[in-house]
C-alpha cells in the first residue's frame, strides 16, 4: 500500500476543499474551465487546480513528456485529449500509448465531477466506473458496495474510508448534470 507524507495529504485535502467551492475561483480560472464543459461550469472549476502529474499513473517520466508538448494541468490535458483525434496527436507527439492516454483522459474527466479528485477517480476505475457517462447511470448503493469490496480486497484504491451513499449519490447527480465530454 502506498504511503503519503502529511504534506502531500494536506495538499490533497486543500485541493479537495478548493474543489468544493470553499476557495474563491477567479474569473480567468472560470473562463479556462468553461471551455471544458460549457454545459455546467460550476463542477469543473477545480480541474485547473490539478497538475497533470497528479493523475495516478502519470508519474514524472510521462509528466515530462506531456510538459514537453505544453500539457501541465489536468484541464489542458483534458482539452487536448477529449477527442479521438486529439488523443492520437498526443500519442504521436509524446510517444505515450493511445490506450494509456485514454485511461488518463477518463480519469481527468472523472475529476470534473465536484467532490472527486485523482484518488477518487482511481477508486471509481477500480470499482468499474471509467467515464462520467458510466457514473451517471450507477446505483449509489451498489457503487458504494463496490467501493467496499475494492477496499477490502486491497485494490489500488488509496482511501481508508469509502464515501457515504449520500456522497456517491451526489457524484452521480453531478455526473448526470455534466454529461460526457470525452468523445470515443
Amino acid at each position: 500500500m502506498r504511503k503519503f507524507s502529511v504534506a502531500a495529504l494536506s495538499a490533497f485535502f486543500a485541493l479537495s476543499l478548493a474543489g468544493c467551492g470553499q476557495v474563491a475561483t477567479t474569473a480567468a480560472q472560470t473562463a479556462t474551465t468553461t471551455k471544458i464543459a460549457a454545459k455546467d461550469a460550476a463542477p469543473t472549476r477545480k480541474v485547473h487546480l490539478y497538475a497533470a502529474v497528479e493523475i495516478l499513473g502519470i508519474g514524472p517520466v510521462y509528466a515530462a513528456r506531456l510538459n514537453a508538448v505544453g500539457i501541465r494541468q489536468v484541464s489542458s490535458f483534458l482539452e487536448a485529449g477529449h477527442t479521438r483525434n486529439g488523443r492520437a496527436k498526443l500519442a504521436e507527439a509524446t510517444g505515450i500509448s493511445p490506450k494509456l492516454i485514454l485511461t488518463w483522459i477518463n480519469h481527468a474527466d472523472l475529476i470534473r465531477v465536484l467532490g472527486t479528485g485523482p484518488v477518487y477517480a482511481r477508486m471509481l476505475e477500480d470499482a468499474g466506473v471509467d467515464t462520467v457517462a458510466e457514473l451517471s447511470t450507477r446505483n449509489p448503493h451498489n457503487l458504494r458496495e463496490a467501493f467496499e469490496f475494492v477496499r477490502e480486497r486491497g485494490g489500488k484504491t488509496l482511501v481508508e474510508r469509502v464515501p457515504s451513499v449520500t456522497t456517491v449519490s451526489e457524484w452521480i447527480r453531478r455526473a448526470n448534470d455534466l454529461g460526457g465530454y470525452v468523445q470515443y
